[in-house]
């Protein structure tokens, strides 16, 4: 649409049942190079080629046994504990997802640093601020055996890689935490958590909630 005498203004909406955000970069690259193409009226040609289609991924998870994945998470996840974080309010019964955001800044001098400890521990800034989260949901719990749910991009074959479609999946990262390690140490214990945990991204989520049977409606599934 536009909007007074020279913007014009492109909105697509799209659930996310088809679309998660590695989509978003396909989308908007394709969508810049077949825009670049229209208004200097050149070939589209350079568009990138896929291989197979959405529905040819779906069939094959639908195929797959994931036994070694389910093992895996069987083993990793055995005996969890819920975590008990002390409220405010009292837990309603069902889980609303009401929530908000707090966006709160970071001195460069602090991000340079967190960017400099991952690269002298050889993973990756994500494992340092998972580390740091493991933490502290320790202080606010007195809990030392914590599971974190994260988003797995979940496209471990290269065929994936230009495709539009929901291929996330979600990862439970268990820790126990050692108070006599260090933070260096952790960080490292950590690091081997998220590296065998990618290892085993392809099961998917709704298959081992399944496997672990019943539920706390007021808590996420596992």
């Amino acid at each position: 649409f536009r909007y007074g005498f020279f913007n014009d203004y492109l909105v697509i909406v799209i659930h996310h049942i088809a679309f998660d955000g590695w989509s978003m970069k396909v989308f908007l690259a394709e969508l810049a190079m077949a825009y670049e193409s229209f208004s200097t009226s050149t070939d589209i040609s350079s568009l990138p080629t896929v291989d197979i289609q959405y529905h040819d991924y779906a069939y094959w998870e639908r195929s797959q046994q994931f036994d070694d994945s389910l093992n895996f998470w069987t083993r990793t996840l055995q005996g969890l504990e819920t975590l008990n974080l002390y409220g405010d309010y009292q837990r309603p019964k069902y889980v609303d997802y009401s929530g908000a955001t707090v966006y709160k800044g970071i001195p460069t001098t602090l991000s340079t640093s967190i960017l400099e400890c991952a690269k002298s521990q050889g993973t990756s800034l994500f494992t340092i601020l998972l580390s740091a989260f493991f933490v502290l949901m320790n202080k606010y719990s007195s809990q030392t055996d914590i599971a974190i749910g994260t988003a797995a991009a979940n496209r471990v074959h290269p065929q994936t890689h230009q495709m539009i479609g929901l291929f996330v999946n979600t990862l439970v990262l268990r820790a126990q935490l050692d108070m006599e390690c260090t933070t260096l140490e952790f960080i490292q214990i950590v690091d081997r958590i998220v590296r065998d945990a990618k290892l085993h991204e392809e099961l998917p989520f709704n298959e081992l909630v399944k496997h672990f049977g019943s539920r706390d409606s007021s808590r996420h599934p596992l």
